[in-house]
C-alpha cells in the first residue's frame, strides 16, 4: 500500500495527516475529488452503454448474475 499511497500523494490526489504515532488519515485533495467525479461519470456512462445492449426484460437477471459473481455465490 505504501507505494500506491506515495504515488497518489505525489500526484496531489490525496493528502496525509498524522493521527497518532505511525498512523495517518488520508483525504482526497480538491484535484483528487475532481478526478474522482470525472471517473464516476465515465463509469456511469459505461454502465449505461452496457445495459442499453441488454434487453430490458433480461436486465434484472443480468444484474442478479453479476451480483452473484461479485459475491462469489
Amino acid at each position: 500500500m505504501a507505494p500506491l499511497i506515495a504515488r497518489l500523494e505525489g500526484s496531489s490526489l490525496i493528502a496525509r495527516e498524522p493521527m497518532d504515532g505511525r498512523s495517518h488519515a488520508l483525504s482526497l485533495t480538491p484535484r483528487g475529488r475532481a478526478i474522482t467525479n470525472q471517473i464516476r461519470k465515465i463509469v456511469a456512462e459505461h454502465e449505461a452503454t452496457l445495459l442499453d445492449k441488454i434487453p430490458a426484460s433480461a436486465r434484472s437477471a443480468f444484474l442478479e448474475s453479476l451480483r452473484a459473481i461479485w459475491k462469489g455465490e
